[in-house]
Order: structure tokens, then C-alpha cells, then sequence
């Protein structure tokens, strides 16, 4: 009787969580330690392996124009064991290591299974499941892929340096598959499936089945949208290479490998896991303007900072990596609350499917420019600063939208 009246909502959550903490935190966030030992074992530019990269980024780009209605043919659970299943092999594919070219087709077929297990995806099951706590429920789901690469940095770093890359990524994509049962089996969408309501309880406009908010025509005609998609091409550009350079930077300033991988990695993805349910709960308390503040003020100072990294001791990359984490919230847990505060719930998946491309297209720019800029200079470091200045753009972008009399008006 007791599991009966137990609300399911934090089974889902849960699933979620382990999704992210998987495909996101484990694969993705780690894959930044296979850049020098992929790079010489193939005898390739860095240029060239960070072209995967903006592989992956184009495709998903393109992926979330066209995830509204692939949802709609085969449904979201559906959806979510495919771009699994797709993920996993695309790992298993590239472990294989039979030549450079899987590499590429790695970056093809992941880029398309990352919009179906995306946060966007998974923070709409949030927002069907909890009324209440939703910002720190998302924060929460969201610092999983911290904490998976926290937990995973060290172990995959260890099995990379005793076992080879090959086997550190046949790991990734064993996690990755485990999943598929998870999902299948205890997932559920919406608290209907169970006979449940949401935490809080259903709004008056869920009793009568009804969404607020803006059309799709008319979010195409208000310039907040553009504003936001540039801003988030603008933050996707300044954090993705920030982030994912981390390990090869400092690597070349002269640290130790195994101290990089095994600490200051490890910080860095703590602090990624723990600011995420931080700043959800501020959201809940303050709104989201405050959090959008904290965290593009942190990536534009931590960006900067880590452009004079090769200048210091151990501690100075530490004390950088941990202001770098607390900032990235800005591209996960802060736009789902954006687009909600902004739009309303109408036509939430579209209007964030075209966001979304935004900042995937800011990858897929700002991952090869960055390299590119190492391979001329030899540096990260401008690379560095390029970024802090696209965070702070994104800081001022977001500010307009969020203080203007349209969004402070807005009752959705």
C-alpha cells in the first residue's frame, strides 16, 4: 500500500538523473582526456580531432529541428532508448580504434543520439512530474553529469594510462547501454501514466488541459527569442572549448597528467555537479535573473583566469577550475527556466528545439576556432580570453531580456 501512495515523480527524476550522469557526465565531459593519447595514436592536428566535435554539435543542431516530430511518431520514452542505444555503439564504435575514420562516424551518430537524451529532454520530464521544487529538481538532474565525471575523471584517467584510451572508452559505452533497461522499465513520462499528479499539484490551467504562453508564430515575432538563441549561441561558443580544454591546457603549462585527470579534474566537475541544485534553489527563491548573473559573471572571470594559468603553481588552476564549475549552470539548468519564464508552456519542445540549435551551432563554431587558434599560436591562452569576452556578451544579452517590461509582465 505504502509504494502504492508513494509519489513516483522521484522515480523518474531519478532515471534522469542517471541518464545524465552517464551519457553526459561520464561520456561526454570525459572525453577531453582522450585528446592527446587519440591525437598521437592516429597522428592527427588537435584542429582535426576537435572537428568531431562540431560534427556532433551540427548534427544535434540539426537533430532538435527535427525532434518535435520524431517525438511525435514514436513517443519520448521510445526516443530516449534510441538516442541510448545509438550512443552506446557510437562508443563502442570509436573504442574499437580499427582506424581514424571511427572517429568521425562516432561524432555522426552520437551528435544524433544526444538530442533524444539531451537535459532539454529530460527537464521536460521534470516539468511534467513537479509544480513544486522544479528548479532544484533540474538543478539536481542537471549536476549529474558533474558528479559522473567527477567520480569517472580519475578511474577513466587511471585505466587510460595502465590500459590504453580503447579500453577507458569501451567503459563509457558499457554505462551508456545499462541504461536502456533502466529506462524501459521504470521510466515514466507524465504523472498520468500512474495516476498520479504532479508535486504541488495540477495549475488551473492543467486541470482543463490547457498550456499558457506564446505561439510558435508569435515567439518567431518577438525579439526576446532572437536575443536568447544569439545569447545562447554566444555562451555555447565561450563554454564548451573553455571547458573541454581544460585538461590539454594545463597539461601543456607542464603539469603532471595523473594530477590533472585525477584533481583538478575532479574539482572542476564537483563544483559543475554541486552550483547546478545551488542555483535551482535560488531560481526557486529569487527568479532566475540572479542566477543568469552569478553564473555568466563566474565563466567570464574564470575564462580570464584561466588564460594566465600557465603562469602559476597548482593552486592558482584549482582555485580557477572551481570559479569555471559554479558557472556552468548557464548553459543547463538556467535556459529551460528562461524559455518557461519567457514563453510560457504552449510550445515549450519547439521553442527549445530552436534554442537549443542555437547553442549547438555555438559549439560547433567555437570548438574548432579554439583549436585552431592552438595551432597557431600554440596557446590556449587567447583562445581564453575570446571566450570570457563571448560570457560577458551573454551576461549583458540575457540581462535585456530578463529585466524588460514584456518578460516582467508576463503571467505564464
Amino acid at each position: 500500500m505504502f509504494l502504492k501512495r508513494r509519489f513516483y515523480g522521484w522515480i523518474s527524476a531519478s532515471i534522469c538523473f542517471i541518464i545524465v550522469f552517464c551519457a553526459t557526465g561520464v561520456a561526454a565531459l570525459t572525453f577531453n582526456i582522450f585528446t592527446i593519447p587519440v591525437t598521437e595514436y592516429y597522428g592527427i592536428s588537435r584542429t582535426a580531432y576537435s572537428i568531431t566535435s562540431s560534427i556532433s554539435s551540427a548534427l544535434g543542431a540539426i537533430g532538435y529541428f527535427c525532434y518535435g516530430p520524431a517525438v511525435k511518431k514514436i513517443g519520448v520514452k521510445r526516443s530516449i532508448l534510441l538516442g541510448l542505444l545509438l550512443m552506446g555503439l557510437a562508443y563502442l564504435l570509436f573504442a574499437s580504434g580499427i582506424g581514424v575514420w571511427t572517429l568521425y562516424a562516432k561524432a555522426i551518430i552520437s551528435g544524433i543520439a544526444s538530442v533524444f537524451v539531451s537535459t532539454s529532454v529530460l527537464t521536460q520530464i521534470i516539468n511534467n512530474w513537479f509544480n513544486e521544487k522544479r528548479g532544484l529538481v533540474i538543478g539536481v538532474v542537471c549536476a549529474a553529469s558533474g558528479i559522473g565525471g567527477s567520480l569517472f575523471s580519475p578511474i577513466l584517467g587511471f585505466v587510460l594510462e595502465k590500459f590504453g584510451w580503447q579500453v577507458a572508452c569501451g567503459i563509457d559505452a558499457l554505462l551508456i547501454l545499462l541504461c536502456v533497461p533502466l529506462v524501459w522499465l521504470f521510466l515514466y513520462i507524465e504523472p498520468k501514466e500512474k495516476g498520479m499528479e504532479p508535486l504541488g499539484g495540477y495549475s488551473k490551467a492543467q486541470v482543463h488541459g490547457e498550456k499558457t504562453g506564446l505561439t510558435m508564430p508569435q515567439t518567431l515575432r518577438d525579439w526576446r527569442f532572437w536575443l536568447i538563441a544569439l545569447s545562447l549561441f554566444t555562451i555555447h561558443f565561450a563554454n564548451n572549448p573553455s571547458y573541454n580544454n581544460v585538461t590539454p591546457h594545463l597539461i601543456d603549462s607542464g603539469m603532471d597528467p595523473l594530477y590533472v585527470t585525477g584533481i583538478v579534474m575532479v574539482v572542476l566537475l564537483i563544483c559543475n555537479a554541486s552550483a547546478k541544485p545551488v542555483m535551482g534553489m535560488v531560481s526557486d527563491k529569487l527568479g532566475v535573473l540572479p542566477v543568469v548573473l552569478i553564473t555568466c559573471g563566474l565563466s567570464t572571470v574564470s575564462s580570464i583566469m584561466m588564460a594566465f594559468a600557465d603562469r602559476f603553481e597548482g593552486w592558482y588552476s584549482i582555485f580557477t577550475v572551481i570559479v569555471l564549475g559554479a558557472g556552468t549552470p548557464i548553459t543547463t539548468v538556467v535556459i529551460p527556466l528562461i524559455i518557461n519564464r519567457v514563453f510560457g508552456t504552449r510550445e515549450y519542445n519547439t521553442i527549445m528545439g530552436f534554442i537549443l540549435a542555437a547553442g549547438y551551432v555555438g559549439t560547433t563554431v567555437g570548438t574548432p576556432v579554439s583549436n585552431y587558434i592552438y595551432d597557431i599560436t600554440g596557446s590556449y591562452n587567447l583562445s581564453y580570453i575570446l571566450c570570457a569576452a563571448f560570457a560577458g556578451a551573454t551576461l549583458v544579452m540575457l540581462s535585456v531580456v530578463l529585466n524588460s517590461r514584456k518578460t516582467r509582465d508576463n503571467r505564464y
